[in-house]
């Protein structure tokens, strides 16, 4: 089954699950605002996305044996778990689009206004977007409960460590941007916690343990899904400076993010463009200038070639590493699927 047909697959599961615990929230209250509020949720996540968590759980599980067993609901879990994260995370970025719809915290903002609320109007979106990214854990967590196995607490364990890592990751990337330096170690660790475990890592690890073969591959979960989680995070990087669609957004500059792109530029740039960002990063000298300079050199051939070569060196390793993992070439070619979906984000 590759992505396509699984996406087919999953995504009615997902919706129907959504919309029961929606249902059952919207139920506890009249409050018209809370509910519209909630119902953004399925609005934004019950048919969008890339799938990439529960499909690379479900191709683990396959890859390791798995039989027949219906694993939608782990599969659900995943992606409910990513959903909340990116909740709380358009908070923390004052992000007011997720794939192409207004954010939680920005539809409620517009409602109260629309109402005449006299209040902080940003603050309370805010609240509404976080207890609602509250909820969503919750939800995920009940998904995974859901979940037939002789070794549930297992199941549960990596389901939680998956969560416990992304928010330390978002903790860990919130005080790097108070940072005038980073250590590379530092910066990957974030990384690490932030992107490869939550989207490779910990989603593989689960779909070995419901194969009952996380003994056996769980060394392949863990190098393969950090060389794609890192790959993940230098494209999205560049994508910020490019744009998906040419259409830059520059958040990471906006929110003065150390970057794999700035990292690159402070260690073997030239002098006067790591005086620059040095002084960006130290909130010196005229904000909106120094932030133009910046996109500047960022946005120059060089710096985007150099990590666009970094990515594509980490998908030959993964490669390399998935060779080693001795699937059946059924499994293998969708493997590789995976990572060619990355190798042509950029072509």
């Amino acid at each position: 089954m590759d992505i396509q047909q699984f996406i087919a697959k999953f995504d009615p599961a997902y919706s129907k699950y959504l919309r029961e615990k929606l249902e059952k929230t919207k139920c506890l209250s009249e409050d018209e605002i809370l509910k519209a509020a909630v119902e953004r949720v399925y609005e934004i996540f019950a048919s969008n996305g890339k799938r990439v968590r529960p499909y690379t759980l479900h191709l683990m599980y396959k890859s390791a044996g798995g039989g027949d067993e219906d694993i939608l609901m782990a599969c659900v879990a995943s992606e409910l778990q990513h959903a909340f994260a990116l909740v709380h995370d358009d908070i923390i970025d004052k992000g007011d689009i997720r794939h192409g719809i207004e954010t939680i915290q920005e539809y409620v903002n517009d409602e109260l206004h629309t109402r005449g609320f006299a209040g902080d109007a940003m603050h309370q979106a805010n609240a509404h977007a976080m207890l609602i990214g509250d909820l969503m854990m919750l939800w995920s967590s009940e998904a995974m409960n859901l979940v037939e196995h002789q070794n549930k607490s297992r199941l549960m364990l990596l389901f939680l460590e998956m969560a416990r890592k992304s928010v330390t990751g978002e903790l860990l990337d919130i005080s790097i941007q108070a940072r005038q330096s980073v250590p590379d170690e530092e910066l990957n660790r974030r990384d690490l916690l932030k992107t490869a475990a939550d989207t490779f890592i910990n989603p593989m690890l689960i779909g070995a343990a419901l194969a009952d073969k996380e003994q056996e591959y769980g060394n392949f979960c863990k190098k393969f899904g950090a060389l794609m989680g890192e790959v993940y995070q230098i494209q999205d990087d560049i994508l910020d400076i490019l744009g998906e669609e040419g259409t830059p957004e520059y958040s990471d500059i906006k929110e003065h993010q150390h970057t794999f792109l700035t990292q690159h530029v402070l260690k073997n740039g030239s002098s006067e463009e790591k005086y620059i960002l040095q002084n960006f990063f130290s909130r010196k000298g005229n904000a909106e200038k120094v932030e133009q300079q910046v996109l500047q050199i960022l946005s120059e051939d060089k710096v985007i070639n150099f990590a666009k070569q970094e990515a594509e060196s980490r998908l030959a390793e993964a490669k390399k590493t998935l060779s080693f993992a001795r699937f059946a070439k059924e499994h293998e070619v969708l493997w590789l699927d995976v990572i060619g979906f990355f190798e042509k984000r950029f072509v």
